[in-house]
């Protein structure tokens, strides 16, 4: 069995597969092959193929023929067509490049941040150690002021030592005095017991011999009686 598309349909089909492949987006390849030939025309000898992007020295550039003469960093020289050559880099060369030097940024940065880090650390320390000597000075400024006043007040101070001395010499004097008077009052009272204890012995001893003239005068009379 035979199916017949009508015209109409396939106009249709038609149609719709020129709009969608109008529709896709498309770009110019970057990817490009030249031939390095040895004279100016297609009909040379063809001695290298080079890549887009790849580098050379232009030694001389010809309008009339469209070609010019190049030198290859291997030191191969010959003829390419001038229209594919450009005093910039092309695309995807530019964007290796590009890749490569932010990719040398980056490790910049991050050498950088650890250089803050480390930067930061070593001020906190610093300011610790700052903060340190800060208490220290001030120790030592309060130690400065008190050893200050000390000295101020050195003369009055050295007076009152030369009062106190003088005071200590006068008391030690005092002290001595009293010693030797009380030594004096020993002795005298000592002495003076001592008359006192000798009248007390002679008056009793006269006493006695009064007494015993009375008891004898007595006897005497009693005998002439």
């Amino acid at each position: 069995m035979t199916y017949r598309h009508p015209p109409l349909a396939v106009a249709a089909l038609l149609t719709l597969s020129i709009s969608s492949a109008a529709a896709e987006t498309r770009y110019v390849s970057d990817e490009l092959v030249i031939t390095v030939r040895s004279g100016e025309s297609s009909q040379h000898q063809i001695l290298r193929t080079i890549k887009s992007g790849t580098q050379m020295k232009l030694l001389e550039s010809h309008k009339e023929t469209g070609y010019s003469r190049i030198r290859l960093s291997d030191g191969t020289e010959g003829w390419v067509l001038s229209q594919y050559l450009t005093a910039t880099p092309v695309t995807k060369q530019r964007l290796t490049t590009t890749r490569r030097e932010l990719s040398h940024a980056k490790q910049k940065i991050k050498t950088l941040s650890e250089q803050i880090k480390q930067t930061q650390y070593e001020l906190s320390e610093s300011e610790q150690r700052g903060q340190a000597l800060l208490k220290q000075t001030e120790a030592l400024e309060r130690e400065v002021t008190h050893i200050r006043n000390i000295a101020g007040h050195a003369p009055a101070l050295s007076d009152q030592n030369q009062a106190l001395k003088a005071d200590v010499i006068r008391l030690e004097t005092m002290v001595q005095t009293l010693e030797q008077e009380n030594l004096l009052i020993k002795d005298r009272s000592a002495r003076d017991w001592f008359i006192a204890g000798t009248g007390v012995t002679l008056m009793g001893m006269a006493i006695g011999f009064v007494a015993y003239k009375i008891r004898s005068q007595k006897r005497s009379s009693w005998s002439e009686l």
